[in-house]
This record gives C-alpha cells, sequence and structure tokens, in this order.
C-alpha cells in the first residue's frame, strides 16, 4: 500500500501510545501536511507490517483530496523533497 502521508494513523492509533505517535514530525508542503516518523528505521513493527486491501490509502487519498494520477504524482514528489530536506543534522560547524 502506497501511503500519502496524511498522519491520520500515526494522530490516531499509534502502537506505541494508541493516540498521537511521539515520533510524529510534521512539515508543510503545498499538497498539504506531510507527517513522517522521527526514527523511520526503529519504527514499531506494527508500523512496518501496516497494510490495507488498496493500492493507495483511501484514509489518506480522501483525507488530501486525491482524485488523479496527477494529485497523487504532487504529492509523491512532495513527500519525497520533504524527506530529502537538508537538516541541521546535515549541518557541519
Amino acid at each position: 500500500m502506497l501511503c500519502v502521508s496524511c498522519g491520520f494513523c500515526c494522530r490516531t492509533m499509534s502502537p506505541i501510545n494508541g493516540g498521537y505517535c511521539p515520533l510524529l514530525i510534521e512539515k508543510e508542503s503545498d499538497t498539504g501536511k506531510i507527517y513522517l516518523c522521527g526514527d523511520y528505521d526503529n519504527r514499531p513493527q506494527e508500523c512496518v507490517n501496516h497494510t490495507f486491501f488498496s493500492p493507495i490509502c483511501p484514509i489518506g487519498a480522501d483525507t488530501l483530496g486525491i482524485k488523479n494520477q496527477e494529485k497523487l504524482d504532487a504529492r509523491m514528489k512532495a513527500i519525497n523533497d520533504s524527506i530529502n530536506e537538508p537538516s541541521f543534522e546535515d549541518c557541519e560547524f
């Protein structure tokens, strides 16, 4: 399943605490807020194994108004750009 990083799952049913995940990072985007895991490599096994019956998460698609390939492509580019965005940890002083 393709996650569109709408944050619904991570904000409402985190396996860590049953609610808003303490690892969640929120970033602004022209396609809507992007929610990412702050410790992706060590995220809970429930998150690793999360699946859905649809190729694209219908909750995220509905939440973000993704109704066509153009909107999906724009969202996936925004997510990719957000993931690859430099951070303070990348700076050397």
